[in-house]
């Protein structure tokens, strides 16, 4: 007899197989360019793995999840399970997984492809969400959508990158305009929310970045405030260089920010999932807030 529902996610959300009951984990790939060998993310290749590598100068790409893994965890799954809840990496990331996974979808009757928006540890969250929902019976296609458009409306998350030089290699920032940036030891400040990622801002100094963080909460997030925050997470690099100081920006961030949130709130510590790192380098530090929507 099959089980009445199952969740997919890919490996965007840093989510491993196992962590959640009824949730599964589709690998995308990353390509470590320097040594040609090819990883399954999360599976063959760890965070700490892909840190290290890109601290000694290897370059990676990532690409979609392989056409015939997406065939073999469908087929697996709908076997099991009566309704399967698919959540790839938002489309803004990653166009080629979800066309390649919408597509092979189409032989499958019970394959249902949720549009989301999140990734990493807000994933996670999300998940946790819909796992509860999924206790109290309360699971129907449109308590799902409810969850993700609250993620959507209510979830930022800031990025501070000292070292640009994964982005410059990655063609993410303009070659001369990275070299100059770097000479002057200018941090970017970037962001992943419902817009996809984006660089807001720069700053020469690491005392204007709270203000600029703040200023990204206030836009992101309608009638933002720090006492609404439910939420809070931060991500950092598993691996430390010698050459950037991590702690910090992490230090910054809790003594000018999460300072001002309510006490009660626990700040939940992770890393990106590999596929990430590999375009924004090992050394970051990200602020990640959930804040109350109207409705809560």
């Amino acid at each position: 007899m099959k089980k009445p529902v199952c969740f997919l996610y890919d490996s965007s959300s840093s989510i491993k197989e196992g962590e959640f009951p009824d949730t599964y984990v589709l690998p995308l790939m990353v390509q470590d360019c320097t040594s040609s060998k090819q990883y399954f993310d999360g599976v063959n290749i760890t965070t700490s793995k892909i840190e290290r590598a890109l601290i000694k100068g290897h370059q990676f790409k990532t690409s979609s999840s392989q056409p015939d893994d997406v065939l073999k965890i469908l087929t697996k799954l709908s076997k099991k399970y009566e309704t399967i809840y698919v959540f790839l990496i938002p489309m803004t990331l990653s166009p080629g997984q979800n066309n390649t996974v919408t597509l092979i979808s189409k032989e499958f009757d019970n394959v249902i492809i949720v549009p989301h928006y999140m990734v990493t540890l807000m994933a996670k969250w999300e998940c946790s969400e819909l796992i509860e929902l999924k206790k109290q019976k309360k699971l129907t296609l449109k308590t799902i959508t409810n969850v993700v458009n609250k993620y959507r409306d209510n979830v930022g998350a800031a990025l501070i990158v000292p070292d640009l030089s994964f982005l410059i290699k990655g063609g993410r920032i303009g070659k001369t305009k990275g070299i100059v940036a770097s000479l002057l030891k200018i941090k970017a400040l970037a962001s992943f929310d419902r817009d996809g990622v984006s660089f807001r801002s720069k700053a020469l100094s690491n005392n204007k970045l709270p203000s600029l963080i703040n200023d990204y909460f206030d836009l992101i997030i309608p009638n933002f405030d720090y006492s609404k925050v439910e939420k809070v997470g931060i991500l950092t690099s598993s691996v430390k260089d010698k050459n950037f100081d991590t702690n910090l920006y992490v230090d910054l961030i809790e003594n000018k920010i999460i300072s001002k949130i309510n006490k009660n709130v626990k700040v939940e510590h992770a890393s990106l999932p590999s596929v990430i790192i590999a375009h924004t380098g090992p050394n970051y530090t990200a602020l990640v807030l959930l804040v109350k929507s109207k409705k809560n």
